[in-house]
């Protein structure tokens, strides 16, 4: 009996030391994952304009890495990107601008209620929602987006060699431009079969635009307003069912 005794006390210890070691575990998980939240946020600190790739402009003295949520609402600045960075998010607050020479990478949804500027750089969305409501200008860099819906409320203007490219990527995954404010286009954009264009306000094709459409752009432009084409003929590319015979503006699709 007593033997029996001793096996189960021995068993309960066990069990219990298990459980002990197991809430151990799941409370240090929970703290560092609390922990990992409160240090993914990187806010811009400097009172003026300056470089992304300055410590020091930033909390912590850190610049963002690509697992950082990034926050951007000091009025008046321009934050510049000059090299090649990555963020998880952005969101930038109206006054603030934020300045592409280099090559910035993005993952989930940001906002910019703030301009953007695209100066010889790349802005690459690879996921998420991303809202412009401060407007973005394309004059020498590139938009890219893959598997990402851009939502157009403020004014986008493509132009010299600024480009809107909708990459399909190994995996296809398209993407959407909804606009519900102004493109105004004499760059150029680049289309797959994948990816949608809404159009709910004005969009603009001027000077020497370029429509590039791979695939059934009949499907891929969902219009409900005004297309204006002032190009004329032969301004058009596409690998798929896309004629453009002649200077027109009208409310459908762009045939």
């Amino acid at each position: 009996m007593a033997a029996v005794s001793h096996r189960l006390f021995a068993r309960t210890a066990r069990t219990r030391r298990v459980r002990a070691r197991a809430l151990q575990a799941a409370t240090a998980r929970t703290l560092e994952a609390l922990e990992t939240r409160v240090l993914l946020t990187s806010t811009w600190t400097s009172l003026g304009s300056g470089d992304w790739n300055v410590a020091g402009n930033w909390s912590g003295t850190q610049v963002p890495t690509a697992a950082d949520d990034v926050v951007i609402s000091s009025s008046g600045i321009t934050v510049t990107v000059s090299d090649t960075r990555a963020a998880h998010s952005i969101q930038l607050s109206a006054g603030a601008s934020l300045k592409v020479t280099g090559d910035l990478t993005l993952s989930t949804n940001s906002t910019f209620d703030g301009g953007v500027s695209l100066e010889g750089g790349t802005l690459q969305l690879e996921g998420g929602s991303f809202t412009l409501n401060g407007g973005a200008s394309l004059t020498s860099g590139k938009i890219n987006f893959r598997g990402s819906t851009i939502i157009n409320n403020g004014t986008m203007t493509i132009a010299g060699s600024g480009v809107l490219y909708a990459s399909w990527g190994p995996n296809n995954l398209g993407g959407t431009l909804d606009n519900k404010g102004a493109i105004q286009q004499a760059g150029s954009m680049t289309l797959y079969d994948s990816v949608v264009i809404k159009n709910e306000s004005l969009y603009d094709f001027t000077a020497d635009g370029a429509l590039l459409a791979f695939g059934n752009f009949s499907s891929m432009l969902q219009n409900a307003a005004d297309v204006v084409d002032r190009v004329g003929p032969g301004r058009r590319a596409a690998h798929g069912q896309l004629v453009c015979s002649e200077d027109r503006q009208r409310g459908g699709d762009l045939h």
